[in-house]
């Protein structure tokens, strides 16, 4: 998948005293508040799985992954946070091309803008 914007850092995230989340990706995007989670499904992990998905997509394409970033990578970092390795979300979002060994989803190639007939599977 071709990434629209360089973002060469790991993804730091660590849940401060607070409860609050820090992370040392810039806030780029929003689906709903400004507040970030993870661990959960709440609202707050979709905005930093979108946000972070922005980092390397357009926002149209970083909407309909978030939910399977969510699933594969925020749903299971521990209570105190993490890391999340630059070339692992690289290397996750190659499975999203038409050269992935998965065929994607519809939706997924919706926002890539291919026909869903045009794709083939290795």
């Amino acid at each position: 998948m071709t990434v629209q914007h360089e973002f060469l850092e790991d993804v730091v995230l660590e849940r401060m005293l607070a409860g609050n989340v820090w992370t040392n990706l810039p806030k780029r995007r929003f689906l709903y508040d400004n507040l970030y989670d993870f661990g959960n499904a709440s609202a707050e992990t979709a905005n930093l799985s979108f946000n972070i998905l922005c980092h390397f997509l357009s926002s149209g394409v970083a909407r309909a992954l978030h939910h399977e970033f969510i699933r594969d990578f925020l749903n299971d970092l521990p209570y105190k946070g993490g890391t999340i390795k630059n070339q692992d979300i690289r290397n996750w979002l190659d499975r999203f091309t038409p050269i992935g060994e998965a065929e994607p989803p519809k939706d997924i190639l919706e926002a890539l803008g291919k026909p869903k007939e045009d794709v083939e599977a290795v």
